[in-house]
């Protein structure tokens, strides 16, 4: 008799294999770790990552449903330990911040004022010192600490544009009026790009605009435990895990909605709708933080519009002294060619 051929497809461990518990179920109960092993199947092996890769997948689509539809009400289950049904916060942010920075640095690369190939725009060096000359020519030299770009590239004060002529109107200056300090370095910092960069092309390729956008996943990140840390500052009696899962969460809404924006004004640029739209984003933005803080916070209706006022101007300076402080910090430490 023809002995049959025996095959163990999934073997099951006594203990587990990756941190020695006994094992009494299809998971360790110590690390989660699978119960089964199986060592013979391909197919098997495509199996889990598929499923892995749709379960990340049906997770993360569900959660953004729940997190978009019911403001405050995702993080509120989250906090009280429903957390297998949703995805990690931190999982969730990172990945829903990295597709929308890609995105829209890609967007704004590529639009007009970024790829305009018309003579207008990339014009040669000897074209571009004409220009200069009649600019500098017909607008007076004032003292004035803010600084410009366009299509000549950085100007300071309307009339000056490479940093040996704004040297030279310093010393031709008596001592008092001259520019003095951080002023003086930020101006002859962006002059130096000038004196870079032969063409318009080669300027918008180091534009502030577009090394500020690099910067803004680090400066976006920075700001999750300063919201947090806002939030504590009028609900001092929760726990700061709390308000941090709330600032990822309203960080991840924050990056949705401008995301519409950037799409909208991408495929339909004018510039009435851009307006149109920019509106409906911060309103939507600004309604969703007050209904996720009434879900999340409960309190009196008076309290929780007190309160909401002060998280969001509070909010709203941070993140405005941190988008300068980005500007100044690629301004001044970006290298030069």
């Amino acid at each position: 008799m023809k002995k049959k051929k025996q095959r163990t497809k999934f073997i099951k461990e006594q203990q587990c294999l990756n941190c020695n518990a006994t094992l009494s179920g299809k998971f360790c109960s110590e690390c989660g770790q699978k119960a089964f092993l199986n060592k013979e199947s391909f197919f098997h092996l495509a199996y889990e990552f598929t499923a892995d890769y749709f379960h990340f997948d049906g997770k993360f689509f569900s959660t953004i449903k729940n997190l978009l539809l019911k403001p405050g009400k995702l993080t509120h289950e989250y906090i009280e330990g429903k957390r297998k049904t949703y995805l990690n916060p931190i999982q969730m942010y990172l990945f829903v911040s990295a597709v929308f920075f890609l995105i829209m640095v890609k967007m704004t690369m590529s639009f007009d004022d970024f790829h305009n190939t018309n003579e207008e725009n990339i014009r040669n060096y000897e074209q571009v010192l004409v220009k200069r000359d009649s600019i500098r020519k017909a607008t007076p030299y004032q003292y004035n600490v803010m600084f410009d770009f366009t299509d000549m590239g950085y100007t300071i004060n309307g009339n000056v544009f490479t940093l040996k002529e704004y040297d030279s109107i310093q010393q031709r200056l008596a001592p008092e009026n001259r520019e003095k300090g951080f002023v003086r370095y930020v101006h002859r910092r962006a002059l130096k790009f000038n004196d870079s960069h032969m063409n318009y092309q080669e300027m918008l390729e180091v534009n502030l605009i577009i090394s500020v956008l690099n910067t803004l996943p680090k400066v976006m990140f920075i700001l999750l435990p300063v919201f947090a840390s806002i939030i504590n500052l009028f609900y001092r009696r929760r726990h700061y895990f709390d308000h941090l899962i709330f600032s990822l969460h309203f960080h991840v809404i924050m990056f949705l909605i401008f995301f519409i924006f950037f799409t909208t004004t991408y495929f339909i640029p004018e510039d009435m709708i851009s307006l149109i739209v920019l509106v409906f984003c911060l309103f939507s933005l600004f309604l969703y933080l007050f209904l996720a803080l009434k879900t999340v916070y409960p309190s009196k209706l008076s309290h929780t519009i007190l309160k909401y006022l002060g998280i969001l101007t509070t909010y709203i300076t941070a993140l405005g002294i941190a988008l300068i402080g980005a500007l100044l910090f690629n301004l001044i430490l970006a290298p030069t060619h």
